[in-house]
């Protein structure tokens, strides 16, 4: 009327082809997660020094302006304590103080996207938009001169797809899709596990007569054979399927390819165009700085008039905001250049 059990069961497996397979897939995943992570540290460097530059540049631009501001400023007040003698005209000094104004207001429109420029920089770095930062590099003749010298070196060595790293996570997924065709082909595999057992049972009339009477021991030991026979043709699907995502993989890779070598040219083209660019818009400062000091000179010795210095500063500024924007897209063409051949640190 009553029985008792007690007994343990291990089970082996010998042979199971997917769980093999499985165990190389779980390393290959774990590459792919490392490359991922990768891959967002370089987007986080991008945007960083991206943020970086707009700072400097930035910076850069409002200096100038402050020297524009104190030679007109100068100037003015030199021409104001002539006007009380009687030398210039009022309309002359008046003139000359609104093209101070403008100069004063552009100066604090600059100094907002100075702040607005760090804004970002702390937003792209994680930091808390009140922290205190600074910065102390600077933009000067030298990091040009470093980019064009980057340039012809990079263009003279050698490039591999590997550098990429959205290119080496596709490598990866290549492997994983052709896995997954080897994993469902695995199916058709027979698996072997061995298992063994010991253990103790009794029957008893009386409940209480389980506990005190003797127990008997048994055993066992052997192998598990599994067999696939027919499964409604699943796998064989299965199997079509995965190596449709095979190709696609392989599809995917070419593209990228292409779209590498589209990006490479296209970067190397934007910073050549930028350097003849800068070159020329370099040019274009010194002339217009030229014209200023002539300008002023002739003005403050009678032969010429406020209004040249009035175009001359004018002229000056435009080329000051030209040359910084020409700055600004040479370098953003060089990160962007560095990112398309792979060598974008963090």
């Amino acid at each position: 009327k009553y029985s008792g059990t007690a007994a343990a069961q291990l089970n082996q497996i010998i042979f199971n082809a997917q769980w093999l397979l499985g165990l190389k897939a779980a390393q290959a995943y774990r590459e792919l997660a490392i490359k991922n992570v990768t891959q967002s540290k370089i987007q986080v460097a991008e945007n960083v020094s991206k943020a970086y530059y707009s700072v400097l540049v930035a910076e850069e631009r409002a200096k100038l302006l402050d020297l524009n501001i104190q030679r007109l400023d100068s100037l003015t007040r030199e021409m104001s304590a002539i006007n009380q003698k009687g030398f210039v005209k009022k309309l002359d000094v008046a003139r000359l103080e609104v093209s101070l104004n403008n100069l004063k207001t552009e100066r604090s429109k600059v100094q907002n996207l100075v702040d607005l420029s760090y804004y970002m920089l702390k937003f792209q770095m994680g930091m808390k938009l009140d922290e205190v930062i600074v910065l102390s590099d600077r933009i000067n003749e030298n990091e040009v001169a470093r980019i064009e010298a980057d340039v012809k070196a990079e263009n003279n060595a050698a490039f591999s797809y590997d550098q990429r790293i959205d290119y080496s996570i596709l490598k990866s997924n290549l492997l994983l899709s052709e896995m997954d065709v080897e994993n469902n082909k695995r199916g058709y595999y027979p698996t072997v596990a061995a298992f063994a057992g010991y253990g103790y049972n009794t029957g008893r009339n009386k409940f209480s007569q389980l506990f005190t009477s003797p127990w008997f021991n048994n055993a066992n030991i052997g192998l598990n054979v599994s067999i696939p026979v027919f499964d409604g043709f699943a796998k064989k699907y299965k199997i079509q399927q995965a190596k449709f995502t095979v190709d696609k993989v392989k599809q995917s890779m070419s593209l990228v390819e292409q779209s590498i070598d589209l990006q490479i040219r296209s970067a190397n083209i934007t910073i050549i165009n930028g350097l003849e660019t800068l070159k020329n818009q370099k040019r274009n400062l010194d002339l217009a700085q030229e014209v200023v000091r002539v300008s002023k000179i002739k003005y403050q010795s009678g032969t010429g008039s406020n209004i040249e210095v009035i175009n001359a500063e004018s002229a000056l500024k435009e080329s000051q905001t030209n040359y910084f924007a020409s700055l600004y897209d040479l370098l953003l063409a060089k990160i962007d250049l560095d990112k398309a051949k792979g060598k974008l640190s963090f």
